[in-house]
């Protein structure tokens, strides 16, 4: 019914697609430029049809760099996790 893409400060762009189990994809949502500061959850147009099988797939890109305005840091050697960086999307979704 809808996803709600969530990154912190280094998130440059975020992308979310279903695969479906017969190879074919749909996108579900693109941000190519991304602001920390969002958290809105964006509702399909259409609920899609998930059969069993179906991957959720979602791509980050991070800017480390002295370009992005929002990074704390760019000395900083970051990972994942707590004080780290983070990319997760929240899926609602309504069993039939």
């Amino acid at each position: 019914l809808s996803i709600t893409p969530i990154m912190r400060f280094r998130g440059k762009s975020i992308n979310a697609v279903a695969v479906l189990p017969d190879g074919t994809e749909q996108e579900l949502v693109s941000i190519a430029y991304w602001d920390p500061l969002w958290r809105f959850s964006y509702e399909l147009c259409e609920p899609l049809e998930a059969p069993k099988g179906t991957k959720i797939r979602v791509t980050g890109t991070y800017d480390n760099s002295e370009d992005n305005n929002a990074n704390p840091d760019p000395s900083a050697d970051v990972k994942a996790g707590p004080g780290g960086e983070l990319l997760e999307a929240w899926i609602s979704h309504s069993p039939k």
